[in-house]
């Protein structure tokens, strides 16, 4: 006989999804958890709009809140999570050994959810269903697979791979994130807002020849095989894209999001994300972040024979007229750190040192970063999940450890 008077902890994290929370009360499904021996269901509905009612329906007890400071303790308690598909709530659950069924969420545009609770389930962490699923009670077999052999209830630190271990739980959040974006964004996509960001800090220049980081853009592109009528076709749209903005945003703890977005309506989009990110805990302060930044050319670059050693790296930086360069050991590249007016002459110096360049752009690179605690890093995950949907935004870069 199935274990009886389970608990089911259900969470958005601080995400609006009202078809999820209203599915989860529906006569059929809670007649399922009940006939599995579950007789409370908990639900954290976040930013909804649907308020579940805090009373017994089909033999379960359901109670409902909107936002804690920590979930950590009711995910803790519980028999089973049920979640959306947000990166820092499945690392969180998984962490705690729990059995997960992620929901994802098919209204949003660009869906990276899907491919997401589909990479984790491959790899045999989670169970994923959407709305329209569970309604038609796909609940009963989830919830059979999950009592079943094939689920591997399995702490994250298996979930992560070998090479970020010891890594913080930030590094790890990203690392999840990096799935996403390969699904959601490929290298082209990328190229082509470095593409548009070189015309536009010159002032809308589309020549290469008199645009210098505009020429090294195009040579990355080149050497990563983007068609050249695809080239040809960014460089004419970029022409009346609009201006690029830099937004810098300071959060809890003392951290710092730096947004660099491109848009022929920055003011409109600013207002947008300001009150968005109040939300958030996340407010506007110009030029607040310079102590907490360093602003760098970065070159990411591999040797055309191999691996080269860290001393002839470094002689080639001094050469290049690169001020560092840094091994990393987790895929062998090199990143090459240099003033940003300088960046193209050290990246043509690197080419003709028989580098291949993967990466060429100007960044802002954290050299104090802040240690957050785990409530803090799933609302900033949130956050960035949010933003990187907005096609004006370029690039997030924060100074959290």
């Amino acid at each position: 006989m199935a274990n009886v008077n389970k608990t089911v902890f259900a969470t958005v994290g601080t995400t609006k999804f009202d078809k999820f929370t209203e599915v989860l009360v529906t006569t059929g499904v809670l007649k399922v958890l009940k006939g599995r021996g579950f007789t409370r269901l908990m639900i954290q509905y976040g930013n909804g709009s649907f308020i579940p009612p805090d009373c017994n329906l089909e033999g379960v007890q359901i109670s409902s809140y909107r936002f804690k400071d920590s979930l950590k303790q009711d995910m803790s308690s519980a028999d089973l999570v049920i979640s959306h598909a947000g990166a820092g709530t499945c690392l969180e659950a998984l962490e705690l050994g729990k059995k997960l069924v992620v929901v994802v969420n098919e209204d949003l545009t660009d869906n990276h959810q899907v491919e997401l609770a589909k990479k984790f389930a491959d790899m045999g962490y989670l169970l994923y269903s959407t709305c329209v699923d569970l309604a038609n009670l796909d609940m009963s077999s989830l919830l059979v697979r999950l009592s079943g052999k094939f689920f591997r209830t399995a702490p994250a630190s298996i979930l992560i791979p070998k090479r970020l271990a010891g890594h913080s739980k930030w590094a790890n959040i990203k690392h999840i994130k990096a799935l996403k974006d390969g699904i959601k964004s490929n290298t082209f996509l990328k190229l082509s807002s470095q593409i548009k960001v070189a015309i536009n800090e010159a002032g809308g220049n589309s020549d290469p020849n008199s645009n210098h980081k505009l020429k090294s853009v195009i040579e990355v592109a080149k050497k990563n095989n983007m068609p050249s009528e695809t080239i040809q076709r960014v460089l004419e749209r970029a022409k009346a894209v609009g201006k690029a903005v830099t937004v810098e945003m300071k959060g809890p703890g003392g951290c710092w999001l730096i947004l660099s977005l491109v848009s022929n309506n920055a003011i409109g989009v600013k207002n947008s994300l300001k009150s968005k990110c109040r939300k958030y805990m996340f407010q506007e302060a110009p030029g607040g972040s310079k102590t907490s930044f360093d602003y760098k050319g970065v070159i990411v670059a591999k040797p055309e024979s191999g691996a080269a050693s860290l001393e002839a790296s470094l002689e080639h930086a001094i050469e290049a007229g690169a001020e560092d360069v840094v091994c990393n050991e987790e895929d062998g590249t090199l990143e090459f750190q240099c003033d940003p007016r300088e960046l193209f002459k050290v990246q043509h110096t690197l080419m003709q040192l028989k580098y291949d360049i993967m990466d060429s752009s100007n960044k802002h690179i954290p050299k104090n970063k802040v240690k957050l605690p785990d409530e803090s890093l799933e609302v900033i995950s949130e956050l960035i999940d949010y933003l990187s949907q907005i096609p004006e935004i370029v690039e997030v870069v924060d100074n959290i450890e």
